[in-house]
């Protein structure tokens, strides 16, 4: 998982960072009345903040003091992906792991019909697919929030900033690995529709949908690939 944290924190230029978690929680959004945070707070927060500052090896990991780690962008797909890996050494032939946000499919008999949600009514579905052996994970700006004077908050913080990214609706990765679908998500939620698209094209088997404003209305960015999964979309 670090390593693959790693990765996604060269690519995004440290937006996308384990080390967030001393800013995430400033958020608070489990509270039931969850406000900003204070910019003050949030600053010397940030401080503390910096994949780079870490060292890790197989054997062990040195961090800053007070220094506070959250893989939660990653670690369901990691389980998702052992948990798979063990099904299949127990004998099962085919089957899939949901938990709504991520889904991992393996064997090659599956090839389910997987939908993503409307970013802007959670109870309709914008577009849909077709997928075999393979993993999906969808970052949403849906998924926590909370509404403050009129602007929506959203739990996909800019490592740089403090601040939930803007404009970004959804993003979905579908990828080999459940951790690599996740991480990447996330990650790319945090960069430029089109930079994220260029680094998708850099991918072997990886495939992305996002969902960003433009000209107030919803538009979709989508890798080439997904004409091989049947895409369909209703924007």
């Amino acid at each position: 998982m670090l390593v693959i944290a790693d990765s996604l924190y060269q690519v995004t230029d440290g937006a996308f960072d384990i080390t967030i978690k001393p800013v995430w929680d400033l958020w608070d959004f489990n509270s039931e009345n969850p406000i900003p945070p204070d910019p003050k707070l949030l600053k010397s927060a940030l401080d503390m903040v910096g994949f780079d500052k870490i060292y890790f090896d197989k054997e062990k990991l040195i961090k800053p003091r007070g220094m506070q780690l959250s893989l939660g962008a990653i670690a369901k797909g990691y389980i998702f992906d052992k948990a798979s890996a063990l099904m299949q050494e127990k004998g099962l032939s085919h089957g899939f792991i949901n938990s709504r946000s991520s889904i991992t499919f393996f064997g090659d008999q599956v090839h389910p019909l997987v939908y993503i949600t409307h970013p802007r009514n959670v109870d309709a579905t914008i577009a849909s697919f077709r997928l075999d052996n393979r993993s999906v994970g969808t970052s949403g700006d849906y998924q926590q929030y909370f509404e403050h004077e009129g602007t929506r908050y959203h739990h996909i913080i800019d490592a740089h900033t403090g601040y939930p990214v803007e404009d970004i609706f959804s993003v979905t990765v579908i990828h080999p690995s459940a951790a690599w679908a996740d991480g990447l998500s996330t990650a790319l939620f945090l960069m430029p529709p089109d930079a994220a698209m260029e680094y998708i094209t850099s991918l072997k088997d990886t495939n992305c949908v996002i969902y960003y404003l433009q000209d107030d209305a919803i538009v979709s960015l989508k890798s080439s690939g997904m004409k091989d999964l049947e895409f369909s979309e209703n924007l």
